[in-house]
């Protein structure tokens, strides 16, 4: 992603200015998104009707047990009642939804195969036929799917919705964001749908719309972590650091073992000038990822900018050791043994909060 902007702040007491180019981490990582949640496990609706009989008795067990997120007593469910009455589509998609939820994908494709062929008009049978092709890296195949599942319901929100996520796990940022777009508009009252076009945006650098849709999110569920941590973003951005600031407050409330929230509220905190703050964030940072060396060199920077040179090296040293190309840890630690060791620097110490 291109930086947009750049903004120098300088630090007069130690003449280090910081050079800031205001981009966001890749979304994948931003977002601090499960990978469950990547696989829909949450926003699943069925409305299948059963057979009446021990069958009907079956699928419906099944289906307690399943939305009860008892996925194997589930599975065993429909798979009696397909020992009794295997060609009844119910059970069938019944069984592809428990196998999916177990991560066994390829028998969820299976069972799933199986269903369409007794029915071919089951929008739940194609729509999570196409999330199972999508979570196995089929997506020509799941784009197919996804497109049968609009054709029987295109009032239903939730086609457009699961292709926008497979079209935005691809990269395919402006297509997802025109699914999600269909799927607020259909369910306006749909709060992730809000926030994955909101995302969508942030990814195409489009940041008042993204903070639109991200606003829009937390309107309708203020506890979304997610949207809190991408209006952040959107509003960093633009160069709103104290809304940024805000934003980031409540997303370390609600995801304190979140990352990227705790590294952008100390990139904010340091936009601000309160540095002893961001050290705070981006040790919190480091708690949670001790391996990461562009938050070792956060913390060298900010520790640097309070004056405090030994420890900075220290800091910027150990995010080399995990990171030796890290070129913006280099410049730094070059400065900083130059300070440390008294000598007269000739340079400002550009610092970046780019992440490489």
């Amino acid at each position: 992603m291109k930086s947009t902007s750049f903004l120098t702040n300088a630090l007069t007491s130690v003449g280090i200015a910081l050079i800031l180019p205001l981009v966001a981490p890749p979304v994948e990582a931003t977002v601090e998104v499960p990978v469950a949640s990547d696989r829909r496990f949450q926003a699943l609706e069925t409305d299948i009707l059963a057979q009446a009989g021990d069958y009907d008795q079956l699928v419906q067990a099944g289906y307690d047990a399943f939305r009860a997120g008892n996925y194997e007593a589930a599975l065993q469910a429909f798979e009696q009642a397909i020992r009794l009455d295997a060609e009844q589509e119910a059970a069938w998609t019944g069984k592809g939804l428990s196998l999916y939820f177990t991560e066994r994908f390829q028998e969820a494709i299976a069972a799933f195969t199986t269903a369409l062929e007794l029915n071919g008009d089951s929008f739940v049978a194609w729509l999570w036929m196409a999330n199972a092709l999508d979570t196995t890296n089929q997506l020509d195949l799941a784009l197919q799917a996804y497109e049968q599942a609009i054709a029987l319901q295109p009032e239903n929100h939730r086609g457009y919705y699961h292709r926008g996520i497979a079209l935005y796990n691809a990269d395919r940022y402006a297509e997802a964001a025109s699914n999600f777009q269909k799927a607020v508009a259909i369910a306006p009252d749909h709060a992730p749908s809000w926030l994955r076009l909101g995302q969508s945006h942030l990814s195409l650098e489009a940041y008042p719309a993204a903070l639109a849709a991200f606003e829009q999110a937390i309107a309708l569920d203020d506890s979304l972590g997610q949207a809190w941590h991408g209006q952040g973003l959107a509003l960093f951005n633009l160069e709103q650091y104290e809304q940024a600031l805000a934003a980031f407050d409540r997303t370390i409330v609600l995801m304190p073992e979140g990352r990227w929230g705790w590294l952008y509220h100390g990139h904010s905190l340091s936009l601000l000038g309160r540095y002893e703050e961001a050290l705070e964030s981006y040790e919190q940072t480091i708690a949670l990822r001790p391996d990461w060396a562009f938050a070792w060199y956060r913390k060298a920077a900010v520790l640097a900018a309070l004056g405090e040179y030994e420890a900075g090296l220290v800091a910027v040293e150990q995010a080399l050791q995990l990171q030796p190309d890290l070129a913006v840890a280099q410049e730094l630690q070059a400065e900083l043994q130059q300070r440390v060791g008294q000598q007269p620097s000739t340079t400002n110490i550009a610092v970046s909060f780019q992440v490489n």
